[in-house]
């Protein structure tokens, strides 16, 4: 009865109905009453109860309520609230794949058909845009109309030449906006987690655009900027100006004493990803990671920083970190595989590798990087067990039975040939990996031939 009324518009009666059923413990009704409360139907907006209620039925097992609360924290302010609400997300899909229509990931105040247009024709898009702006005269509008085209004819290059590269290894905003387009369509399927959030950075970028052309570069259009590196750096289209105007930005707000938390957190992050040397922005990440709080994402930056540094034990360290904030943070069995493999421990790396892609959602970037760490270091494995035997032995020569033959060897050419199937499967929207591995495994299997002599 309750569904029925909600369907009519009847939201009072449907929200006593659902209330009833939400004291009884009944699931459905509290994920329905929490919606009640979380868009003012039949009950004045509270999100505070929303989120109370919506909380009760995700202990309870519900996927959609876990969905729900993830949009509802991001109608917050604040890289925790951005944090928490992807989290949310995240658990949610883990959960049940089929709750992403109950995902809301873009900005309130942007039209993904927006996107979507600008991304086929951007120099259309804009032209219109320019013809709607608030400006009378028509002096102006052509004048930043012609500032625009200039700026991505210096970015696209003469001739449109990059457009000839095939997708994933085009550069500048021309590269960018084909692979998003592509992205696009794959973002609405079912378990494209990655893809999804490509597009979400995407649209948060187009907007700071809209808001940077209308003369608008203030705290809104920094948070989109923010917002937009936090998920993905990889879609967003910036150039040296945006650069430059992020860092000052960011400096100003950390010089000034009335800057809120929140906004110091997005410009300590903004200084820190526009710093070019890990040692300079090192720092940066460590002061985020103190005042921000607890967040996988940020903890991961930190690792990343000691990574470049070659601190592999804190690259280690702060990836199990991220993995106690968020257990379901995938990311982190990457990070924690590369540390393994740099120094030499190629039974851990090949640990981390495989748990990496039983928790990695099908579109994850970096599968095809660990199939091929998987195949190089059980081929690396092999081949200095190989060689400590006939060390042993007072031989040189390779034998049928080094660790290269068999079992070992077949496990390396099943990732390698998994690798290569992945790689032209996400080739699809994320480009050809060029990922170095893969070409030295190759020369280790021929290497590996049984007649290699």
């Amino acid at each position: 009865k309750a569904y029925i009324l909600a369907e009519a518009k009847d939201f009072a009666p449907a929200k006593e109905l659902f209330e009833e059923a939400a004291a009884l413990g009944y699931v459905p009704g509290m994920v329905n009453l929490g919606q009640c409360y979380m868009h003012g139907n039949g009950t004045p907006k509270d999100h505070a109860k929303a989120q109370k209620i919506l909380s009760e039925a995700s202990e309870k097992g519900s996927a959609e309520a876990m969905a729900l609360l993830g949009n509802l924290f991001s109608l917050k302010d604040g890289a925790k609230a951005a944090t928490t609400a992807q989290d949310w997300w995240q658990r949610a899909l883990r959960k049940d794949p089929s709750v992403e229509k109950h995902i809301n990931r873009l900005p309130e105040d942007f039209k993904p058909e927006d996107a979507r247009r600008m991304a086929s024709n951007p120099i259309e898009f804009l032209r219109e845009f320019v013809k709607q702006s608030p400006r009378e005269d028509a002096g102006p509008k052509e004048d930043l109309l012609k500032a625009f085209e200039s700026a991505f004819g210096n970015m696209l290059g003469e001739g449109g030449a990059r457009a000839q590269k095939p997708l994933g290894q085009a550069q500048g905003v021309e590269g960018k906006l084909k692979r998003a387009q592509v992205i696009d369509q794959y973002a609405r399927r079912e378990g494209f987690v990655e893809c999804k959030a490509y597009s979400l950075a995407f649209n948060h970028g187009i907007a700071f655009w809209q808001l940077k052309e209308q003369g608008d570069l203030g705290e809104k259009a920094f948070s989109h900027l923010y917002e937009a590196l936090f998920i993905n750096e990889r879609a967003v289209m910036l150039d040296d100006q945006d650069h430059a105007w992020g860092r000052s930005f960011a400096q100003q707000l950390l010089c000034t004493p009335s800057t809120s938390a929140k906004m110091r957190c997005q410009a300590l992050f903004v200084q820190g990803h526009f710093t070019k040397e890990p040692i300079a922005c090192l720092p940066l990440f460590a002061k985020l990671f103190q005042e921000s709080p607890p967040s996988a994402r940020v903890c991961e930056l930190l690792a990343a920083s000691h990574g470049f540094l070659r601190q592999w034990g804190e690259l280690e360290r702060l990836s199990l970190r991220s993995l106690e904030i968020d257990a379901g943070y995938y990311h982190a069995y990457y990070a924690l595989a590369v540390a393994a493999k740099q120094i030499s421990d190629n039974p851990k790396a090949i640990q981390h590798f495989k748990k990496y892609l039983q928790e990695c959602p099908k579109d994850a970037n970096k599968s095809v990087d660990a199939m091929f760490g998987i195949s190089l270091c059980i081929l690396t494995e092999g081949n200095q067990s190989g060689k400590d035997n006939r060390a042993k032995k007072g031989s040189n020569r390779p034998s049928k039975k080094d660790p290269w033959e068999g079992k070992d060897l077949a496990e390396a050419k099943k990732y390698y040939t998994l690798g290569v199937e992945r790689d032209e499967e996400l080739a699809r929207f994320w480009g050809i990996s060029d990922q170095g591995d893969r070409k030295i495994v190759e020369l280790y299997l021929k290497l590996a031939e049984p007649s290699r002599g």
